[in-house]
């Protein structure tokens, strides 16, 4: 923790703590005394792990987990089966797993606005390279071997991200308990995302017109 004057174990344990509210309750819902209280010390103690005060803290833990979840992303889609479709259900697998999850649209609507520019934009450098990052990566490789058109990776990429944040809201509203609903729901948008709404012809390969569709414009 840059500044920080604690021990390891104790400024991992105070990064752990202001994760989680950080994450359940935003940038303004935190204030230092409810960290301080979540890890049984007194507020002026706190002090020692984080001089610059919540907003240090913050930009911290922000980029801990975003590196977190860049590094995990990345394994996830090393790991999947052949195809952008494998990988791309691999990667939204891995966030829907994370904990504390980072939702990229919280920060830019509801926290960045909260922290200085300087902290803001270092952050949203950060969270382009770690989210956007290993899902652009995955785009190219693709594009490359000629197995879809990428008119704007940046766009494409936003739009997994979004995708797999509404998976997990639609499970849970249509009455999903788990994760493994969310993924379910990601399964689903990414391969409409790759397919298409179009309707096939029983039997067309994904990603092949069927003659319904030739005629379409």
């Amino acid at each position: 923790m840059d500044g920080g004057r604690g021990s390891g174990a104790a400024r991992k344990r105070v990064l752990a703590a202001a994760g989680g509210l950080f994450g359940e309750r935003g940038y303004r819902g935190v204030a230092l005394g409810d960290v301080a209280e979540a890890l049984g010390m007194r507020k002026p103690s706190l002090y020692h792990h984080a001089p610059g005060g919540k907003e240090q803290l913050y930009a911290e833990v922000m980029e801990g987990l975003l590196e977190r979840h860049r590094a995990r992303m990345e394994e996830a889609i090393s790991e999947a089966g052949p195809g952008l479709g494998e990988e791309l259900k691999a990667a939204a697998r891995s966030l829907l797993s994370e904990r504390p999850r980072v939702s990229l649209e919280g920060m830019v609507l509801r926290d960045m606005p909260a922290i200085s520019e300087e902290r803001s934009r270092r952050l949203m450098d950060v969270a382009f390279r770690c989210l956007h990052g290993p899902l652009l990566a995955a785009l190219r490789a693709a594009r490359d071997r000629g197995e879809i058109f990428l008119p704007d990776p940046s766009l494409i990429s936003g739009t997994i991200l979004s995708l797999v944040g509404g998976a997990q809201i639609s499970a849970y509203a249509a009455g999903g308990q788990n994760d493994r609903d969310g993924a379910a729901a990601a399964d689903a948008l990414i391969d409409v995302l790759l397919d298409g709404l179009r309707p096939r012809e029983p039997g067309t390969p994904a990603g092949e017109e069927g003659p319904r569709e030739k005629g379409a414009s």
